[in-house]
């Protein structure tokens, strides 16, 4: 991920997700992301800049990105095509937003008109403030890969659309994580969606059993499908949320579909809305006690 835009590249410390890992994080929170060539993308070199052209995106001002192609080239960076699908992460490596490209085709630096400018839509939108703000941050880009900046250097135009504007996390989209989760083989997305929906030192307590840590949940989730393979968990009923508490159940289906076992969760979340302790019961309720002896 380094298409530039205005100002900078994304720049965290956080690592960048792989983009069929951000496609299952959406599609566990029941967003769907199209089919076809998928990227990951993001805007700004700060957290602050990062916010102000996400929000410009957010209120239709700006529908462009432009990139330097000698930065792309040094990068090894894939170049964008129409149709590509690209999921825009915040600093942070957060989804904010997924978009496709409608049009990119690559230009001299010199050649870009006002016409697309007023695409781009930062600052008051006009030529000069694009060309003014892309030659420094072009000019910076070519310090790295060792360039001199040119007019006649060539630059990577994306038009997009918007598809989904991705809401906060929130407690549901929580809870969804961590009851989809289980179902999720791959460990690499369990090891991307299990800190999302759980603290650090969460703990999972059932008859028998505790885990503790993001280290020990992953590894039941992969103990899970190696023992049980062809098992899933399906939700029952909706989550019930009072506070810091959440309740749903579930059911363990074997591979042919069928209720193995039942159970429902009861989950305390942190003041960040993850689950810091969730303790599952197994089966049906006993019968009310007789009369005392």
């Amino acid at each position: 991920m380094r298409r530039p835009d205005t100002i900078g590249v994304v720049s965290s410390s956080s690592p960048i997700p792989a983009p069929d890992v951000l496609a299952a994080e959406l599609r566990l929170r029941g967003i769907a992301v199209p089919g076809g060539p998928l990227r990951v993308d993001g805007y700004g070199d700060s957290a602050a800049l990062s916010d102000e052209l996400i929000g410009l995106i957010r209120s239709g001002r700006k529908r462009a990105g432009t990139g330097l192609l000698w930065a792309m080239e040094a990068d090894g960076d894939a170049m964008p095509r129409t149709g590509d699908v690209e999921i825009v992460v915040d600093h942070a490596m957060r989804p904010a937003l997924v978009t496709r490209l409608t049009s990119v085709d690559v230009r001299r630096y010199d050649a870009v008109d006002a016409a697309y400018a007023a695409i781009e839509g930062e600052g008051d939108g006009s030529l000069d403030f694009w060309q003014r703000g892309h030659w420094a941050f072009f000019g910076r880009e070519c310090r790295r890969i060792d360039r001199e900046p040119d007019p006649a250097m060539p630059v990577v135009c994306s038009v997009f659309e918007v598809l989904h504007d991705l809401p906060a996390l929130g407690i549901d989209g929580v809870l969804r994580l961590y009851a989809g989760v289980w179902n999720e083989t791959d460990p690499r997305i369990a090891a991307h969606v299990v800190p999302l929906c759980l603290t650090p030192d969460a703990e999972i307590v059932g008859p028998g059993y505790r885990f503790h840590g993001h280290a020990d949940v992953c590894g039941e989730i992969a103990r899970f499908h190696r023992d049980d393979p062809g098992c899933r968990v399906v939700l029952t009923t909706g989550f019930d949320t009072h506070g810091a508490w959440s309740r749903f159940a579930f059911a363990l289906l074997d591979p042919r579909g069928r209720t193995a076992n039942e159970g429902w969760d009861v989950a305390r979340h942190a003041a960040d809305g993850r689950l810091e302790q969730v303790v599952t019961f197994w089966g049906a309720l006993p019968p009310p006690p007789g009369p005392a002896a």
